[in-house]
């Protein structure tokens, strides 16, 4: 499918039940990087490439001016290695802070 430039997404339906935490997103994006996707790639699809499938890539998906600046900041380089995603800094939903950096780390 990829090699046909079929989108490839990655996605959940993490926070609908205690089964499915919120937490689990970024396993995905590590478990499609060791499957064939450089780091770059699966990082898109669970950002810009996600966003444009739900119809929202004119305002979310990428960090550029315009957009929502909805934002997880994280200790690490998630392009060197994905599970640094699980290194959760802060968040930001509309450039504004959501939860303090303790906070995160208390939650995760």
């Amino acid at each position: 499918m990829r090699a046909a430039g079929v989108a490839i997404t990655v996605s959940s339906d993490a926070g609908i039940a205690a089964t499915k935490p919120h937490e689990v997103l970024p396993h995905g994006v590590a478990q499609i990087a060791r499957n064939g996707f450089n780091t770059a790639e699966a990082l898109r699809a669970v950002t810009s490439v996600a966003a444009e499938s739900c119809g929202l890539g004119n305002r979310k998906g990428r960090i550029a001016q315009g957009y929502d600046a909805d934002l997880l900041a994280v200790r690490g380089d998630p392009l060197t290695d994905p599970t640094d995603l699980r290194n959760v800094a802060a968040v930001f939903r509309a450039g504004k802070p959501i939860r303090r950096p303790d906070a995160v780390r208390a939650h995760l």
